[in-house]
């Protein structure tokens, strides 16, 4: 008996050691399959494969089963011994100005909604600027136009039906509304809005122009919104 090694008739790739038997014809002479080396693979370790190349064992990569993409976004598998990655391999697909459009948008709409400042007694109160908040607003600044227009004060409180208006503000807090408070109000949304809305041009042209977008941060550069 003797030990033989055999290897994949496609791959060449070590398959195991086989016990091959003396012919009972020609005493000296051994019965063994026809893909195998009498010489014993060498020791592999890692993404690697012992392969019977033109009667020689060599050491060869194996990445098989490796997905990989390509700065360019093409999506690649590797099937066969002996490939490696490329150096400018990415894990996993890379983002695309599009993708990274849309983030932006999604952005602007959330912090378009997400409150804005205004000065209440000289504190910082930060309101709610769902629509249905930015209407009410521009309501109490028509209430407002409608107390100076009869001879009311800025500092005057605005009243609804006979009762002072009291608002509630996104810290859980409440603030009386006076003739100044809702013109402020409405001015605070429209420049938060406005800022918002210039934010998301910037991260536009540098999207546009950048040529590298994997480390591109949607989230930065924002005017600041209550959940900050």
């Amino acid at each position: 008996m003797k030990t033989v090694y055999l290897y994949d008739s496609y791959t060449g790739e070590y398959v195991s050691s086989y016990d091959a038997q003396e012919s009972p014809f020609l005493p000296g002479e051994f019965i063994q399959p026809t893909h195998a080396m009498e010489t014993p693979p060498p020791a592999t370790s890692g993404l690697q494969k012992a392969v019977a190349i033109n009667g020689i064992w060599q050491v060869v990569s194996d990445h098989r089963g490796t997905l990989y993409y390509l700065p360019d976004g093409s999506r690649h598998e590797i099937t066969e011994l002996g490939i490696t990655p490329p150096l400018n391999a990415l894990e996993s697909a890379p983002v695309t100005v599009d993708q990274l459009l849309a983030a932006v948008y999604v952005e602007r709409a959330r912090r378009w909604r997400a409150g804005f400042p205004a000065l209440v007694g000289g504190v910082t109160k930060w309101f709610h600027s769902d629509e249905f908040s930015l209407t009410q607003h521009l309501g109490l600044k028509d209430k407002a136009r409608d107390l100076l227009a009869a001879g009311g004060l800025m500092t005057d409180q605005i009243t609804i039906a006979g009762q002072p208006v009291f608002w509630s503000t996104m810290d859980g807090s409440q603030v009386a509304i006076t003739a100044q408070v809702a013109f402020d109000l409405v001015a605070g949304a429209a420049l938060q809005q406005a800022l918002v809305f210039l934010a998301s041009q910037s991260h536009e042209a540098a999207i546009n122009a950048a040529e590298d977008l994997s480390d591109y941060d949607v989230l930065a550069n924002w005017p600041a919104v209550f959940v900050d």
